[in-house]
Order: C-alpha cells, then structure tokens, then sequence
C-alpha cells in the first residue's frame, strides 16, 4: 500500500509540474464572393463573367498561434455572359478546395495546391469551351503556378461566336 501512495503521488507530481503545449483550436469563417470581369475579349465585345458564392476557410495554427495552413472550399456560380445583356448567358457551378501553408515567422505563403474543377463552362452543342479541371501546385502567391495536373479547355473563338448574336 505504502508503495502504491508513492507511485501515485510521483504520477501526481509528474502531471502537475509538465506544462502541456497544444496548438490552438482551428479558425473557421465564411467569406461571400461576388466578382464580374472580362473573361474573352471578342472582336467589338466582352464575355464577362459574373461570379457569386462563398469561400469557408478554415485556418489552423501552431503553439505560437501563428497560422500555419488553411484549407478553403469554394463554392461559386458563374454567370457568362455578352456585356451589356446579361438576360442572355451560360452558367455553371464550381466547388473546389485549395490548401495553402504559410512560413509561422513571417506569415508568407509558401506553397499551396488546388484541386477540383475551377471552371466548366459548356455550350450545348460544341462542349466546354473554357475549362480546368484537376490539381494545380503554386508556390510564393497563387498566380505561381508551377504544376498543373489536369484539363485545360480554352476555346475563346467558340465562346465569342456563342455571344456573337
């Protein structure tokens, strides 16, 4: 008995005096999108893209509370569109999910990767006419693409000709 009150109060002791380290718990907010720019410029218009829909972000952290990584999913409509109508136009939905790791110090990004299908947009008759589909790795920012793994689909003549009339 004598020995199993001293093992107990060592495991006691033991517990008390480690001080535990934990990350803290992930961050999760929702950011609302809503973009319209030029996605093919035609002979004497633009094809203009109106996009609405939500990114969730969830953003995880180390000891230090500095962000390390975030994981973000994306769900938006694409409304294309001739400028100046959009009574007349194509649309489709894109869900897709990115990771990103960032350097704790200094908070910079440092690689990423997207997967899913950024874009499909189809025109009844011809097929996709601009789409990317599968993963793609980035380092520095997101524009620095340095491997992409999938279907890339640009027909910009057949989407100006769509518009055309």
């Amino acid at each position: 008995m004598k020995h199993l009150s001293i093992v107990l109060v060592v495991v006691l002791a033991i517990l008390l005096t480690t001080v535990a380290v934990f990350a803290a718990p992930p961050a999760r907010s929702t950011v609302p999108i809503e973009v319209d720019r030029v996605l093919q410029a035609c002979d004497g218009y633009d094809v203009r893209v109106h996009a609405t829909g939500h990114i969730e972000i969830t953003t995880f952290f180390d000891q230090e509370d500095n962000r390390i990584k975030e994981r973000e999913h994306v769900t938006v409509t694409h409304f294309i569109y001739r400028e100046g109508n959009m009574d007349f136009g194509l649309s489709e939905t894109r869900r897709d999910n990115s990771q990103t790791w960032f350097d704790p110090d200094t908070g910079a990004l440092l690689y990423g990767h997207f997967a899913g299908n950024p874009w499909s947009i189809q025109i009844p008759g011809v097929g996709p006419v601009y789409k990317i589909s599968g993963p793609a790795f980035f380092v520095d920012d997101y524009d620095n693409i340095v491997k992409e793994a999938g279907n890339i689909t640009i027909n910009g003549e057949a989407l100006c000709a769509y518009f055309a009339s």
